[in-house]
């Protein structure tokens, strides 16, 4: 019996490299990932003013924060890095700049003003985060309460249009 079992599982693998050039046969989820399976570090608090040392500018380490939780994106240096595209994300919590593209005005956690679909947007980043093999959840950022009376930020006239994978608007 187990030398069928065996034998099922040579071919398959042999079938899924040969035909696929992958064995998982192009399954991308989080049950590929080996951290699904690991315990989670010690979650961290940390205010704005500690995060903001992560930025990249003044070690190695760089975090990112997704309205409220705080990711570990040092693996990818050459985007969040210093020069990097996106470092301006980095130290802070800038969810309202990853559903307004708008990292170098917006790079906020207000999200006031944003509709249902531009929040579920922000849930999107984070579970991409969560999920990114390169990436780890390392704690969350306790934000100050926004005062009421300060004026929403502007939109700055620059939104990504979503398209369906056959290339229509969503």
């Amino acid at each position: 019996m187990f030398k069928w079992l065996f034998y099922a599982f040579a071919i398959y693998l042999t079938l899924a490299l040969f035909l696929f050039d992958d064995i998982f046969l192009g399954y991308k989820g989080k049950y590929r990932n080996l951290k699904t399976y690991l315990p989670r570090p010690p979650q961290r608090k940390f205010t704005p003013e500690e995060l903001a040392n992560y930025d990249g500018t003044h070690g190695d380490e760089i975090y990112l924060a997704v309205d409220g939780l705080v990711f570990d994106v040092s693996a990818n240096k050459r985007i969040y890095g210093p020069g990097g595209m996106y470092h301006a994300a980095t130290g802070k919590d800038a969810a309202r700049a990853f559903v307004t593209n708008c990292f170098k005005d917006q790079a906020t956690y207000d999200t006031r003003g944003l509709d249902e679909k531009e929040l579920s947007q922000i849930k999107s980043w984070q579970a991409f985060f969560d999920n990114h093999k390169n990436y780890n959840l390392i704690g969350t950022v306790e934000n100050p309460a926004i005062d009421p009376s300060t004026p929403i930020p502007e939109d700055c006239g620059f939104k990504l249009k979503a398209k369906t994978p056959k290339g229509g608007e969503l």
